[in-house]
């Protein structure tokens, strides 16, 4: 069950969404799976649920101050691959949304879409057990009892077999945590594993009886995550603050699907590691500065694509070993002029290694280096105290996404990123509920602007979002 309800928040100075006018969407358990399938055959899932797999949307652990980077690119399921699953929903304060392309600190995936995960800081400690004949899910969660000890130790384990003929026979451990210490200057925050196993019905045709609810009992998922993030805010004066964060994943799955074209299985081990350190300076109280770097290194292993034969074998289709590498320098400058004005521009440098190693073809093997130049920038006109002028603000945006650089069984050169620009126009009024909302997106795939409407939506205190135009124009190979 999803539930969700949009506020209007004022945006930080470095941190979050970079408009001054932001939208905040607070959920429980809303795990996405963005973007690119290219691993896989073709997929027999609905158009709409396509078109809404291929958009591509970053994904952030926020511990402290720090934006760790969920997305998994090259993954076994697909390109730009990432799932919140290992979170235990609890521990969840909230999910921060924000368009992605206009903020300096979000890189790689950030294009149609930048979703941050907040965790508590602390909670009152709990016990709760959920479950039917079919499924049973128990959370434990204990946070010390000194108010001031933001620190907090959560477990779940979750059973079941849903709700089809076919049995999942599903197994999932989570252990999460998260300890902050105040050292003098520093704030040290370190937070998160997770492991799962099931049998899964898989895809079934649309309006075509089938036996047991699948199409091959043979279907499975297995996975496990191990991530350890530590991030030091090291407050050096009033004015000044730096920080260091740094992290390591570990990654593994093995995942077998049946598309209608017979039974394959994915399967790769990774690790991850990476950090981030910047600084930030309150020069003038019109004007403040960001720099810093992101650093990250991809390394998947027996990255492989294998298909049933008759004989039911295994028979390897693709194999590789990545190395993507990322090194990303930016800075920004936020202020104001005057009292009506506030503005916010940056750049992003992004320079990505990647090697790709092809056990099966090794012809097809390369090192590659590929950099793109990213400007951003908000402006917003804030208007005198009269209620019939809104605030208005503008953003611009360069982003990419990194492609898979695998080859498969073909021959032709991958292009290893995928740049695009982003124009934002937001204009909010003062209403306490919205009976009908409304975006229009633009999107250069599509023959003409799409209208999309909400339900109704009550909106809190500052009230809320009337209209949100965003275009997006995509680029071919750096060029319109």
């Amino acid at each position: 069950m999803v539930s969700w309800r949009w506020r209007q928040v004022p945006g930080g100075r470095h941190r979050k969404a970079r408009h001054f006018v932001t939208n905040q969407l607070l959920f429980r358990d809303f795990p996405s799976k963005p973007h690119r399938e290219e691993s896989k055959p073709p997929s027999i899932l609905p158009p709409v649920l396509l078109e809404i797999m291929e958009k591509p949307i970053a994904q952030y652990f926020q511990i402290g101050d720090f934006l760790y980077p969920n997305n998994l690119p090259a993954n076994a399921h697909g390109n730009g691959y990432a799932d919140p699953n290992f979170l235990i929903p609890p521990t969840i304060e909230a999910v921060t949304v924000d368009g992605g392309a206009f903020n300096v600190r979000q890189g790689n995936d950030s294009v149609d879409l930048a979703a941050s995960y907040v965790p508590r800081e602390r909670f009152s400690s709990f016990v709760q057990i959920t479950g039917d004949y079919r499924d049973a899910d128990a959370i434990a969660g204990w946070s010390p009892s000194n108010p001031k000890t933001n620190a907090w130790l959560a477990m779940e384990a979750s059973f079941g077999n849903g709700f089809l003929e076919r049995l999942e026979h599903r197994q999932q451990y989570r252990l999460n945590g998260l300890r902050q210490f105040i050292l003098g200057r520093h704030e040290l925050t370190l937070g998160i594993g997770y492991y799962g196993f099931s049998d899964i019905p898989g895809l079934i045709p649309i309006n075509v009886p089938v036996p047991s609810d699948t199409i091959d009992n043979r279907q499975l998922d297995r996975t496990h995550n191990i991530l350890l993030v530590a991030t030091d805010n090291w407050k050096l004066s009033e004015q000044r603050q730096f920080s260091m964060s740094g992290f390591f994943r570990n990654y593994a799955l093995t995942l077998r699907s049946n598309f209608g074209d017979g039974l394959i299985q994915q399967s790769e081990s990774r690790n991850v590691a990476g950090g981030e350190v910047s600084y930030v300076q309150s020069v003038r109280p019109w004007i403040s500065l960001l720099a810093g770097v992101d650093l990250r290194r991809d390394a998947p292993r027996n990255l492989d694509l294998k298909h049933v034969d008759d004989e039911g074998v295994f028979q390897p289709v693709t194999s590789n070993n990545l190395t993507l590498s990322f090194v990303e320098p930016f800075v920004s400058v936020d202020g104001s002029i005057g009292k009506h004005v506030h503005y916010d521009l940056g750049v992003r440098q992004e320079q990505v290694w990647m090697d790709n190693q092809d056990l099966i073809n090794p012809q097809n093997s390369f090192s590659k280096l590929a950099t793109l130049t990213l400007p951003k920038g908000t402006l917003t006109l804030l208007p005198p105290d009269r209620w019939y002028l809104p605030t208005v603000a503008f953003s611009y945006g360069e982003a990419f996404h990194t492609e898979d650089p695998r080859i498969g069984t073909g021959t032709g050169q991958p292009t290893l990123l995928s740049p695009s620009r982003a124009y934002q126009l937001v204009i909010p009024a003062d209403r306490a509920v919205v009976d009908r909302q409304c975006a229009v997106v633009v999107d250069a795939a599509a023959p003409v602007g799409r209208a999309i409407p909400a339900d109704r939506a009550v909106v809190d205190h500052q009230r809320a979002l009337v209209a949100d135009a965003t275009a997006y124009d995509a680029i071919a190979n750096g060029q319109l």
